[in-house]
């Protein structure tokens, strides 16, 4: 008998990591930092994420400056890495000043038309 529901099993090592990476790829798609992999019929088919690391920060726009800002980018570069995160999102306006910059300060701009959204 086949099971042809879905079930959610922990990514326990590299290996099964990199299957989800390349399972997402192959249809043209993407997960960040996967923590459980979405299995059907013994074939992952996709993933779910529960500890996405994600900065942000508002600055006053009329009391700092943008060395004020890089600083603070530093800073909080450092406090995730005293939590051992090194990946993490960051979401930007288009009207910030600083959307212009985000790679050349280190990030890597996620392909797609994206929305955030919280749940409360």
């Amino acid at each position: 008998m086949i099971d042809d529901h879905v079930k959610v099993v922990p990514i326990t090592d590299a290996e099964m990591l990199e299957a989800v990476f390349k399972a997402a790829e192959l249809d043209n798609d993407g997960v960040f930092d996967p923590t459980h992999a979405v299995m059907k019929n013994g074939e992952i088919v996709g993933a779910l994420s529960i500890a996405v690391a994600c900065g942000s920060w508002w600055m006053d726009s009329k009391k700092v400056k943008s060395r004020d800002s890089l600083m603070l980018l530093r800073i909080l570069d450092a406090l995730f890495a005293d939590r051992r995160i090194f990946r993490y999102l960051m979401p930007c306006k288009e009207t910030s000043p600083f959307y212009k910059i985000m790679e050349r300060v280190g990030f890597k701009k996620m392909a797609g038309n994206w929305g955030l959204f919280l749940k409360k």
